[in-house]
């Protein structure tokens, strides 16, 4: 049976309503911590154990092997290499990475990772690594561990228990969703989310300079991370303000006199707060916008429709848990695709269950009566209304799940949804006389939290990304919405620790035993298959041609053949970070119309219209492999084309083997 949850806080007994709306949550005292650092030291241990087993057969080949065999992990491992290299240098020319020549800019086509290619500098100067490999592995590792220790952290301090705040923790750090994104390390890093919300939501519930620090630190430590969440934490940060400023206004009564939240002492340390965090979204992504406005960057309804959830989303887990087969199996009986990138976004069963306990708790605890009983027909209304916002809303999902999506695929039914949900919370306003939900009475973090969440699983649609993405800047940039599920996820595990603690009896030996029965049930239910793993050469291992254009003096930019699959010339990207010369090949989250008209021009080896276009790009040298099973289709054409262009247009200057890579030098045009 589950039990009502305690009130907001300790401190709010035999406060008023209002009162309690407003007082932040109770954080246990130093004395109820006894010892912090021992504390923080056994949350990491706690989650370092099954980060362990789960990501097993990594620690055998920790520095000759990625997880994953996409393009995705060796283009990550490339710009930390590159960021890191910068950082290094200085800065001198961080966003002109050397990938996509001629192209200024190529790195704001994706994410710069400063804040992890900080750490990488670190951990390779500090010789904690081998090398740029095992640096990455260890950042992917250690973005579980942190990821549960900061939001038990965040947890406890909130009011739940030690064992609410670890299982928790858990179900956020060990989500499917984080498993599906294996493959994507800026998604992964996300450690520094609950923390920097929590260090906000405690601002503004007390303004002092302490605190702002402390939100600061957090909040670059964020945004020098994925791009995709430096974005999106802005969303729970605005539901923290609304929630905040809701109860202020309560606690205030609207009364000029009495410091609040907006007043002069209030905005005289979250004005300079607003104006710093401004500064630095400033100066690590006002590049991305130059980028983008110079090349005309935006993305196609049918990428956002591909990278988007559908309700189905919300019950698949990742292809490696382990009881993935059971949503294969559902899949197939319902006919749904199963190939959609962003669409794993399954919470777990347990943390799905004591979320909808937490959030059933909450809603119970809240929920207002009418003030008068509405007429028959007003009742049947408010139905209807609910009815049109719901089959808006699947015609919306239906319309995301077919091939070909055209442009204004999600006008009606987002206009169909919008409707009939907003005019029914107007009309249950004004004909019960009240809303739904009884606000006064509400903790503000868990308001804001439970609004976020809300939110983003809306957000993570494209009947409501797509509409919005006109209106709300740098939204129409971001190709995956699904991502979005990043914040639901953090909240689900948020009431999923409420409901754990509505649940398991106050204290005894009972407690303990069903604690440790729901910890190994949840990591039955969130532990993964064996991880994917990919070879990948370390330096001293890289092909002899890249020492020799790491040596020559005469290289100005390469060209790589023949030319892969864009996700596959990731690969190239790596091997480029041996000599950092300019290269025409690359991957990124855009690909820009230079390399199509390069790929379409040079589609295997140049031809005389194809060294006139790439000696006006300044493409010195070309690098021909014929390894691989992309090589072996250049090794019979390759005869007939030295014997035509050797001599003429290109000079084979480097060669261990007849049958190996050879590096070409173009030859100066003919005056």
């Amino acid at each position: 049976m589950i039990r009502s949850p305690p009130g907001p806080t300790s401190s709010q007994a035999g406060a008023s309503p209002a009162a309690a709306a407003t007082a932040p949550a109770t954080t246990p005292s130093p004395a109820q911590l006894s010892h912090p650092l021992l504390a923080a030291a056994a949350l990491l241990l706690l989650y370092a154990v099954p980060t362990c087993v789960f990501l097993q057969p990594l620690w055998n080949r920790f520095g000759d092997h990625l997880v994953g065999h996409g393009g995705d992990p060796v283009f990550n491992l490339y710009v930390l290499k590159w960021s890191a290299r910068q950082l290094r240098l200085g800065l001198p020319d961080l966003w002109d990475a050397n990938f996509f020549y001629p192209l200024r800019g190529a790195l704001a086509l994706s994410d710069h990772l400063l804040g992890p290619a900080l750490q990488l500098l670190l951990l390779r100067q500090l010789r904690l690594v081998p090398n740029a490999i095992a640096g990455y592995n260890l950042l992917l590792a250690s973005s579980f561990v942190l990821s549960g220790a900061a939001t038990a952290w965040v947890l406890r301090r909130s009011g739940r228990s030690w064992t609410a705040a670890v299982l928790g923790g858990g179900m956020f750090a060990f989500a499917p969703m984080r498993w599906a994104h294996l493959e994507h390390l800026q998604v992964l890093l996300a450690q520094w989310l609950p923390l920097t919300l929590w260090c906000w939501d405690r601002l503004l519930a007390e303004r002092t300079w302490r605190r702002a620090a402390a939100f600061l630190a957090l909040y670059l430590l964020h945004l020098a991370g994925g791009s995709y969440l430096a974005y999106m934490i802005h969303l729970p940060m605005l539901a923290l303000l609304v929630s905040r400023a809701v109860a202020d206004r309560r606690r205030t009564g609207g009364d000029a006199r009495v410091p609040g939240l907006f007043s002069r002492r209030g905005l005289w340390v979250l004005a300079p707060v607003a104006l710093l965090a401004a500064v630095m979204v400033w100066l690590l992504y006002s590049p991305y916008l130059t980028v983008s406005r110079r090349n005309g960057l935006i993305r196609s309804t049918q990428e956002v429709a591909l990278y988007a959830a559908t309700l189905p989303s919300y019950l698949a887990p990742s292809d490696l848990n382990l009881d993935a087969g059971w949503w294969h199996r559902l899949a197939a009986l319902c006919r749904l695709d199963l190939s959609r990138d962003e669409s794993r976004l399954f919470a777990g069963f347990l943390a799905t269950v004591f979320a909808a306990a937490g959030m059933l708790a909450f809603i119970r605890r809240h929920r207002q009566p009418p003030a008068r009983r509405p007429a028959a027909w007003q009742r049947a209304a408010l139905a209807a209304l609910l009815v049109l916002a719901a089959l808006s809303f699947l015609a919306g999902d239906w319309r995301t799940l077919q091939e070909e999506v055209p442009d204004d695929a999600w006008n009606l039914p987002a206009l169909g949804f919008a409707l009939g949900l907003g005019l029914w919370l107007l009309a249950r306003r004004r004909w019960a006389g009240n809303g739904w939900l009884r606000v006064a009475g509400m903790d503000p973090w868990e308001r804001g939290v439970a609004l976020a969440g809300l939110l983003s699983f809306l957000l993570s649609f494209p009947i409501v990304f797509v509409p919005l993405r006109h209106v709300v800047p740098g939204l129409g940039l971001l190709r995956a919405p699904g991502r979005f599920g990043v914040i639901t996820s953090l909240a689900v595990a948020v009431f999923a620790a409420k409901g754990l603690d509505a649940w398991l009896p106050a204290a005894g030996a009972r407690r303990i035993w069903l604690s440790v029965a729901l910890a190994l049930a949840l990591a039955v239910d969130l532990a993964p298959t064996a991880v994917p793993l990919r070879r990948l050469p370390a330096e001293p291992d890289f092909p002899a041609v890249y020492g020799y254009l790491r040596s020559a003096g005469d290289v100005r930019a390469v060209l790589e053949l023949p030319r892969l699959k864009p996700a596959h010339e990731a690969l190239y990207m790596y091997l480029s970070t041996l000599h950092w010369r300019p290269i025409a090949n690359g991957y990124s989250g855009f690909l820009p119309a230079s390399d199509e008209v390069l790929r379409e021009s040079v589609p295997s080896l140049p031809d005389a219209a194809g060294f006139r276009l790439l000696r006006q790009l300044g493409i010195s040298h070309l690098v021909v492999h014929q390894a691989g099973q992309e090589g072996r289709r250049l090794r019979p054409l390759l005869p007939g084309w030295e014997r035509e262009w050797l001599g003429r247009e290109v000079d084979r200057v480097f060669a261990c083997d007849p049958d190996a890579d050879a590096v070409y030098r173009l030859r100066a045009p003919e005056r």
